[in-house]
């Protein structure tokens, strides 16, 4: 992989993740322990790692660029210092690197990024994210990214959640216009400015980000109902009803894109 190919990896991931500053690419390949925010070393490696099994050319050092990454996450400073992009290389590195962490070290990953993201109130605007901004309406993709996968993890574990639902569920989602710049499935070549593409395929990124994150609040609720050893009869019809309504909108996407614009 090229590091137009790590840039292009990464770009497919905004607004979750940041753009990586240019001024750090060449000393990312080329001298790594003079990158002080240590966050993009573990991203750099990882994503590496993880193209390693995609792309023949690095297939061969598969090996060596796992161990750099297992070698980028050993920095103290990422796991003690609560900083966004911290968050984002323990979630790239936790969510993202296959087989390079185990299920159970995936729940400790996410579970630190998690309390990260509560400790600098991720959700909440700030001097430096107005509501607004550009940078809030990054920080609630990231954020709502966090609180997907905690649930998912949570009931893959049988564990409580890390993000309370009762808590958060009156946070806002992303507006429109940073939904819309989500589109992993979709390679530069791909984009609007290069092909035509019809509006279902270019803007099924927003969709699918709005109807995961209304099932991570369902998900929530089963959660602490099957945790809290709830009996209660109506709450059990309740939550299968929400579920089936979810269900019911995610199969009825077809060829009219307007079913997109309900976020």
């Amino acid at each position: 992989m090229s590091l137009e190919g790590f840039v292009a990896s990464i770009t497919r991931g905004y607004p979750i993740i940041s753009g990586v500053p240019q001024d750090h690419l060449y000393d990312l390949v080329f001298r790594p322990s003079s990158v002080q925010e240590r966050g993009w070393v573990l991203i750099f490696n990882t994503v590496l790692a993880t193209a390693s099994s995609l792309d023949a050319a690095l297939s061969e050092f598969s090996s060596q660029l796992r161990w750099n990454a297992w070698l980028a996450a050993d920095e103290a400073s990422i796991y003690v210092q609560p900083s966004i992009l911290n968050i984002q290389a323990l979630t790239v590195f936790a969510a993202h690197g296959q087989d390079l962490v185990t299920p159970g070290a995936c729940w400790s990953l996410m579970s630190q990024a998690c309390q990260m993201a509560q400790m600098i109130k991720l959700h909440l605007p700030s001097k430096t994210a107005p509501r607004d901004s550009e940078a809030y309406g990054r920080n609630l993709c990231l954020f709502w990214s966090l609180f997907n996968i905690d649930k998912s993890l949570s009931l893959s574990f049988g564990c409580p959640p890390i993000m309370s639902s009762r808590l958060y569920r009156n946070v806002d989602l992303p507006s429109s216009k940073h939904l819309a710049a989500y589109k992993p499935h979709l390679s530069q070549d791909e984009s609007p400015e290069n092909s035509t593409i019809s509006p279902l395929v270019e803007y099924f990124g927003a969709f699918y980000f709005v109807q995961v994150t209304k099932l991570a609040m369902i998900e929530g609720e089963i959660s602490d109902y099957c945790l809290l050893g709830s009996d209660n009869a109506r709450l059990h019809l309740d939550l299968k009803d929400k579920l089936d309504r979810w269900i019911s909108i995610v199969s009825q996407v077809g060829p009219d894109a307007s079913l997109l614009l309900f976020w």
